[in-house]
This record gives structure tokens, C-alpha cells and sequence, in this order.
């Protein structure tokens, strides 16, 4: 397997570093450091030999002087040269500097170059103060001209800047910063004269839990941007994309645990290493270094982690460096604890490039790939080398074939994915996507007649067979190496502080005990077991104990109101009443009012119109027939609404909501849930996280919100709305309305006459049965009419359309610059249209002759400006005036 190892030690020991304070600029031919302890610089260049040569060396003077936020300040001219040459290189992550000659905390800045519109600028923010400045580097950096800066707002993240990167997206570069204090990111947008406009916040008051930022670098991976953030205080590395316009959106949160080394994270490095492969290298006061891959969706999966040593102890990091030089990658580390810099090298001859396979049979090289399959099933055969293989939503069958291969299998799929080849003490399973599966205790497993071992974890699971062909037996369960999450979920949203929170005896036994009231007070202790105890009247009080421990007032027929975390809130039958260790409430055919605690509860309402409120903890909440309210909050929680038209937001968690009969209300709220509408003219919202909507019968309206979500029409015309995130959505029978949004969406109309709006991203699009009408929107799409006469527009993007049987109509309203669309069926006897917006001419024939068409092999291709519209397998001799609708 592909590892970093061990080159040496390029400098060490008190003799040489005494007070190392040492900071690494990644130059094109190696890394350049700078001891600001013992005011020295010093270059280090590859070679092929394998440990760098020492290159030039001297002090940190010449310094130049300049003006920030009205003091007077300076920094060493070698300083601002290396921010240059670490721009040049492609370097993205700022430096620490001092602006003066007295090297303390209290004179610590970020450096960090940029270039914008051809101009240098240089982005320089006190590490003890508020805001940052932009200077035009001019004279041989000699020279810095004051352009721009910022404060503080009470928006923002931008006192004590501890870190800062740039990323360009969409043409607009963005500077990114990073708080120690306020523990969060701001982005800014840099015009052309480098002024700066705040584009988005993200921290502790949206939810983002990190604590003391401490470094920041970008990556570029499939045309996706993301900034990595690690922050000391909470030993975690976040890593957040950057849409178009600045926005921040959360991809992935990892925090330290025994298997890695970001305990007090202080420095990092990313590394794009070509061919769609990027690698992120972490590290701190936890006596080693975490590399991560980094995939296209911001997930990441762990590389490799190395530990110190007695040659390499690597203690107290204070940075990062690497240099990439063929077949080579450099990795240089300074320390404090033990002073030093050490060099580690990591082989990427065999590091292989990212393919994405959407359907068939995938075939890869002979280095270690990145594979990562698609919506629809199938078979990959990862070929030689350390391959990373990620399944997709399809149920997939997957090879390693040799080498250390790591499987990724990502989180509701619904699909039962094979491993065909696992091979014992080599390969991984990383299951680090999967919600609820922190270890092999989570974990159930069976041997199969087919000889393979059925593994599940929540609601996944997954069938693995032996690489020699050995059928896998229980015991095999013992000897496969898994990963599991480290990870958290982050959802975007204002941050909730805590609050506070708010007759006769019977005698149960260890057994599941029935104890029946008196209409006096009684006391009730139900011992072990799962016990059941039944209200008579009165003021009792019930002692639980061990077990799930259910108290029923479903005989009495006067309302209740029962708080089993507040006995001073209780009414009705349970007035004066008294719960300890009740985990489970059921009420009576009036509307009752029942709320649980903070640990696992059952509640029922009974018939009437009752309102159930969970609380925390993973709760399971039936409101059985009326027109109930049913809250679960916090806790993965499982709801059933029964006949009525009942309301039921599940708050946080993964929660399972049933609507069951009427006109319900579901909502998911944050969590990955799975909503069922059943049958009514239900409305059901996901919500942030990755949710699965099933609308059932009637004419239901899902709107699923942030998340990697699955929606579900079923029967009925109904109102769908994906939401930003790669969705999956089957429209089902009924004349159904879908809008994708945001994301890499799979659509599915289904039968009847469909109307589909992908919204933004690269979105596969099927309309099925009916006269569709299908928007592509933005992105790189591919759109299938199915049968019917479908009305296809295009959108913005390279989209490749297909109209299938009947009279379709394709319509390409833009023309974007650099457009290139394809229609693989286009019948040009009178049965097909193409509608073409903005074409110049006085009639339709000048707009048909204004189309600059060309027949290439079996294609013809349609040019009008730089978008470019290809007919496959279409004679241009066939191709008529009448083909075309000009609007």
C-alpha cells in the first residue's frame, strides 16, 4: 500500500534550533523555513535521491514597513517573497509572521498572496486584533500599497484571525479567514482593485462546532471547491464547500479519536496530487500526523496516520510543508517539542486518477483508483493497486481485484451492495458515511448459503464474500478491518444554548409484572421486567425500576395531561400523580396531553385528539385515531399518527414518521428521517440531513430541504420539491409536480403527464410514462422523456437529451458560451421539434440558414454563436425548416 515513510531528518536538536519557531512556505522546488526563534531562513530542495538538499540559508532581515489599521508595522521582505512564491506554486493556505522584530504572540499576523486580475496582493491580518488588510505588491515586493480591509461586524469571524485561504469559484476569487476567538469562518469576495465583500459567515452561531480555528487550505476536486479547517480547540478538521457567490455549506466534520493524531490540530496541509486525487495532512500536539483522501462530495476517508518515532518524534507540530516533483511527494514537518524538521516521501506512481461509472461494467487501471459508482447499478472491477471504490445509490457488485483496496459505502442507499473479493489482514471496509454505526457492537451479521456474510449496521447492510472464494462463516466477522465514523453531522442553523431542564402498595418481581390501582392513592413499584401498571384514580405513585415500565390511564375516560419530567404539570386523572424510572405512557380515549423526558420513551395517545411531546432520547410516539399533535425532538424517533389529520415534526434525529389516514403534517427537521405520508393529502417536509419521503396515496406535497434526500410520490398527483443535495425522487402515478434544486439529482416522473424542474447541478432525469414537460436547469444534465410527447429544455450546461417514443419537443432557451448538447434520437421526419430561442432573422428560413450545420460521421452538429447541438445519427440531408420552432 501507498504510504508516506520515513526519509529523515533534515535538522534537529538544541545546537542547531534551540527555540524552534518554525513556519514552512511551500516553494515549486521544495519548502523555504522560517525559524522566527532564532531569526533564521533556510531553503530545502527535493531531489531524487530522496532526502533534500540544504539550500540557501541566512537571517530574516530586510524588512519592509507599512501602515496597519493606523500602526506602524513591517515584515521581512523574505516573509512577503515566500507568500509570492507559495502563490505561484499553488498554494492556497496562509502563513504565520510577525510585524516586528520582537517575534511574540502579541506581533503574530497571517500572511497569505494572492493573485487577482494580474495583480499581486498580499492579505495580512493581526492574530491579536480585528479585521484584515490588502496591499498591491509592487517593486519586486519591495513595495505594498495599501487597497483595502475590513473590521469585525457582529456578522462576522474576523477578530484575531488565525488563518486564511483563497479559492477561486466561478471567476470570482474568494478570501476566506478564520477566527481563534470567535471559533468561525467569513468569507470575502476580492474585486479586481482588491477590495473586499463580505459574502458569508459560518461558526458557533450557525452550529459549526469547532473551537480555536488554527489553519485553513483549499482544494479544487471535479470542479467542486472546498476550504479545510482545523481547529485546536476542538481536535477536529472541517471541511466546507464554497458555492458560487461565497456561500459555505458543511461537507464533512471529523474530530480526534484513539485511531488518529489531531488532538490539539495546529497545521496543515492539502495536497492536490492531479488526475482528481487530493490528499489532506493533519497534525498537532498528539505525537503523529492523519492524512485523509479527500473525495469530490467533501467526504473524506483515511490514507494513513503516522505515528512518531524515536528518529522522528514528532512532537508539538508547528507546520506542514510539501513539495510534489514527478513520482515524488515530499512531506516536510516542524517541531517544537523535539526541534526539527523531518522529511517523509510518499511514492504516487501508483496513485491512480478519479473515475466516476454511472452504469455497466467498470474496469479499472493497474494504480490504486479512486472509483465512485452512480445512481444506477453496477459492477466494478477495481484492477491492481490500493483503489478506493465508493458505492453509489444503485445495489452494486464490487472488486478489488490486488492490492490494499478500501470499499466506502455510503448511507441510504436502500440497496444491498456485494463485496465480491474482500481479502482478510489487506483490504478495509470503510463504513464512516453510516448514520448510527460507530463500531461492531452496533452490528448484526449472519452467514449465507451463497457463502457470502450479511452485515448490518442500522438501517443498512451489505453482503461480502471471501477474495479466494471460501465461504465466510460467523467467525469470519472477527477478522474484517472496518472504519467507522469519527464524523458528525452539521446542519446550518442558528445555535440553541441549553437551557435548564425542566390506597394500597403493590410490589411488582423481576418478571413483567400487570398492577392494577384503586381509585385511593396508591404506590406501585414494578421491580424488573417489563411492567405494565394501570391507573385507578387517585394520587399514586409509580416506581419503574428496571425495564421498559408503561403506566395506562387508557381506562379512565377524563383527560390527562402527564409530564413525566415535571410531576408538578400533571392534571386531570394524573393530578398529584408521581413517575420515577416510567419510561412508557399511555393515555384514554379523551385528547390527552403527554409529554416524555430526555431518555427513551413510549407514549401513546389513545383515541382523541392528544398531544405527544418526546422530548429527547429515542422515543417511540403512536397517536393512535383524532387529529393528533406529535413531537418528537430530540432522539432518533419512531412517530405513528394513525386516523386523523395529524401533526408531527420530528425535530432532531433520524426519526421514522408514520402519517397514517387523513391530511397529515410530517416534518422531519434535522436528521436523516424517513417520512411516510400513507394514505391522505399529506405535506411532508424533510428537513436538513439525508431523508427518505414516501408520500403514499393521495395528492401529497414533500418538500425535503438540505441533504442527500430520496422522495417518494407513490399514487396521486402530487408537489415535490427536492431541495438542495444529490436527490433521488420517483414522481410514481399521478400527474406529478418535481423541482430538484440544488445537487446532482436522480428524477424519476413515473406514469402520467409530469412536470420536472432539475434546478442546478449535473441531474439525470427520467419522465417515464405521459406528456412530460423537463427542465433541466443548470448543470450537466441527462434527460429521457420516455413515452409520451415530452416537452425537454435543455437548460444551461452540457446536457444530453433523449426524447424517446412519440412526438417530443426539445427546447434551448440560452446559449451559453461553450455549450455542447446532445439529443441521442432526434426523428427528423415531422415527428420531433427543436425549439431554439435568440436566433437572428426576419423569417424562419433566415434563422434556419442563420444555424451553422455540419454533418460529422453519423451526427450532424448545430452551431449558432459557441453552442453547439449535436443530432446523433441524423442525416443533415433530412434536417428542414420544419424541424425548428424560432422563438
Amino acid at each position: 500500500m501507498a504510504e508516506f515513510e520515513l526519509t529523515g531528518v533534515l535538522a534537529s536538536g538544541s545546537t542547531e534550533f534551540p527555540t524552534m519557531l518554525g513556519t514552512l512556505a511551500n516553494t515549486t522546488s521544495g519548502v523555504t523555513l522560517f525559524d522566527h526563534g532564532n531569526n533564521v531562513v533556510r531553503t530545502y530542495d527535493a531531489t531524487s535521491s530522496g532526502l533534500a538538499e540544504v539550500g540557501a540559508s541566512g537571517s530574516l532581515g530586510g524588512r519592509i514597513s507599512f501602515s496597519l489599521f493606523s500602526q506602524g508595522v513591517s515584515l521581512a521582505g523574505t516573509v512577503i517573497d515566500a507568500a509570492l512564491a507559495e502563490a505561484a506554486a499553488g498554494d492556497s493556505g496562509s502563513e504565520r509572521a510577525y510585524l516586528s522584530t520582537n517575534e511574540n504572540q502579541a506581533n503574530a499576523a497571517s500572511v497569505l498572496s494572492a493573485t487577482v486580475s494580474g495583480t499581486d496582493y498580499l492579505f495580512v491580518a493581526p492574530q491579536n486584533g480585528d479585521g484584515v488588510a490588502v496591499y498591491a505588491v509592487t517593486n519586486n515586493g519591495n513595495s505594498l500599497t495599501f487597497r483595502d480591509s475590513v473590521g469585525d461586524t457582529e456578522g462576522s469571524y474576523a477578530a484575531n484571525i488565525s488563518a486564511m485561504s483563497v479559492v477561486e469559484v466561478g471567476g470570482t476569487t474568494y478570501l476566506l479567514v478564520g477566527s481563534s476567538s470567535e471559533h468561525g469562518v467569513t468569507s470575502y469576495a476580492v474585486g479586481s482593485n482588491g477590495t473586499l465583500t463580505e459574502a458569508d459567515s459560518f461558526g458557533r452561531d450557525e452550529s459549526l462546532p469547532v473551537q480555536t480555528v488554527t489553519a485553513m487550505d483549499s482544494a479544487e476536486i471535479d470542479g467542486r471547491y472546498y476550504v479545510v479547517v482545523v481547529s485546536s480547540g476542538s481536535s477536529s478538521l472541517t471541511v466546507l464547500e464554497v458555492a458560487p457567490g461565497g456561500a459555505l455549506n458543511p461537507a464533512e466534520h471529523v474530530v480526534d479519536s484513539l485511531d488518529t493524531r489531531m488532538s490539539g490540530v495546529t497545521a496543515l496541509d492539502v495536497v492536490e496530487l492531479g488526475g482528481g486525487r487530493v490528499l489532506v495532512i493533519a497534525g498537532g500536539n498528539d505525537g503523529g500526523l492523519t492524512v485523509y483522501s479527500l473525495l469530490p462530495d467533501g467526504h473524506l476517508v483515511p490514507f494513513q496516520v503516522i505515528e512518531g518515532s524515536t528518529d522522528a518524534p514528532l512532537d508539538r507540530i508547528s507546520a506542514i510543508g510539501t513539495n510534489l516533483t514527478g513520482d515524488s511527494l515530499d512531506l516536510f514537518v516542524t517541531t517544537e517539542g523535539a526541534p526539527g524538521v523531518t522529511q517523509f516521501t510518499l511514492d504516487v506512481s501508483d496513485i491512480g486518477n478519479l473515475a466516476f461509472t454511472t452504469s455497466g461494467t467498470h474496469h479499472g487501471s493497474a494504480q490504486g483508483d479512486l472509483i465512485i459508482a452512480g445512481s444506477e447499478p453496477v459492477q466494478v472491477h477495481a484492477g491492481a493497486g490500493d483503489d478506493i471504490i465508493v458505492d453509489g445509490q444503485g445495489r452494486d457488485r464490487l472488486t478489488g481485484d490486488a492490492g490494499a483496496d478500501t470499499f466506502v459505502l455510503i448511507d441510504g442507499d436502500a440497496e444491498r451492495d456485494r463485496i465480491l473479493d474482500y481479502e482478510f489482514g489487506v483490504d478495509t471496509i470503510d463504513l464512516s458515511a453510516w448514520s448510527m454505526c460507530y463500531g461492531t457492537q452496533w452490528m448484526t451479521y449472519k452467514a449465507l448459503s451463497t457463502g457470502a456474510l450479511r452485515i448490518t449496521c442500522g438501517n443498512n447492510s451489505f453482503d461480502v464474500f471471501s477474495s479466494d472464494g471460501t465461504p465466510m462463516t460467523v467467525e469470519d466477522f472477527n477478522h474484517i478491518s472496518f472504519t467507522f465514523s469519527n464524523s458528525y453531522d452539521v446542519v446550518r442553523a442558528p445555535l440553541q444554548e441549553p437551557g435548564p431542564n425542566t390506597g394500597a402498595e403493590y410490589f411488582g418481581t423481576h418478571e413483567a409484572d400487570v398492577l392494577t390501582g384503586t381509585a385511593g392513592d396508591d404506590q406501585m413499584h414494578g421491580g424488573g421486567g417489563n411492567d405494565l401498571m394501570i391507573s385507578g384514580g387517585g394520587a399514586d405513585s409509580y416506581w419503574g425500576g428496571s425495564g421498559m415500565d408503561t403506566v395506562s390511564f387508557a381506562g379512565t375516560g377524563q383527560a390527562v395531561r402527564v409530564n413525566l419530567s415535571d410531576a408538578s404539570q400533571n392534571t386531570g386523572e394524573a393530578a398529584d400523580d408521581l413517575f420515577y424510572d416510567i419510561e412508557s405512557l399511555t393515555g384514554c380515549i379523551a385528547s390527552d396531553h403527554i409529554t416524555g423526558t430526555d431518555a427513551e420513551n413510549r407514549l401513546e395517545g389513545g383515541s382523541g385528539n392528544d398531544w405527544l411531546d418526546g422530548l429527547g432520547g429515542d422515543d417511540v410516539l403512536i397517536g393512535g385515531e383524532g387529529h393528533d399533535d406529535i413531537l418528537g425532538r430530540g432522539g432518533n424517533d419512531y412517530m405513528e399518527g394513525g386516523a386523523g389529520d395529524d401533526n408531527m415534526p420530528g425535530d432532531l434525529g433520524n426519526d421514522e414518521i408514520h402519517g397514517g389516514l387523513g391530511n397529515d403534517l410530517l416534518g422531519g427537521g434535522e436528521g436523516n428521517d424517513l417520512l411516510y405520508g400513507d394514505d391522505g393529502h399529506d405535506w411532508l417536509g424533510g428537513g436538513a440531513g439525508n431523508d427518505a419521503l414516501n408520500g403514499g396515496a393521495g395528492d401529497d406535497q414533500m418538500s425535503a430541504s438540505y441533504g442527500d434526500d430520496s422522495l417518494t410520490g407513490n399514487s396521486g398527483n402530487d408537489q415535490i420539491a427536492a431541495g438542495p443535495g444529490a436527490d433521488h425522487v420517483l414522481g410514481g402515478s399521478g400527474n406529478d409536480n418535481i423541482g430538484g434544486g440544488a445537487g446532482k439529482d436522480v428524477i424519476y416522473g413515473g406514469v402520467g403527464n409530469d412536470t420536472v424542474g432539475a434546478g442546478d447541478g449535473d441531474d439525470r432525469i427520467w419522465g417515464d410514462h405521459g406528456n412530460d414537460t423537463l427542465n433541466g436547469g443548470a448543470g450537466n444534465d441527462v434527460i429521457n422523456g420516455g413515452s409520451g410527447a415530452d416537452r425537454i429544455n435543455a437548460g444551461a450546461g452540457n446536457d444530453v437529451l433523449t426524447g424517446g417514443a412519440d412526438a417530443d419537443t426539445f427546447v434551448f432557451a440560452t446559449h451559453g458560451a461553450g455549450e455542447y448538447d446532445v439529443i441521442t434520437d432526434f426523428e427528423a421526419d415531422g415527428t420531433d421539434v427543436i425549439q431554439i430561442a435568440g436566433v437572428s432573422g426576419s423569417s424562419m428560413m433566415d434563422r434556419f440558414n442563420a444555424l451553422d450545420a455540419t454533418q460529422i460521421g453519423d451526427d450532424v452538429h448545430l452551431t449558432y454563436g459557441s453552442h453547439t447541438m449535436v443530432l446523433e445519427d441524423v442525416s443533415l440531408l433530412e434536417l428542414g425548416v420544419d424541424d425548428f420552432v424560432f422563438v
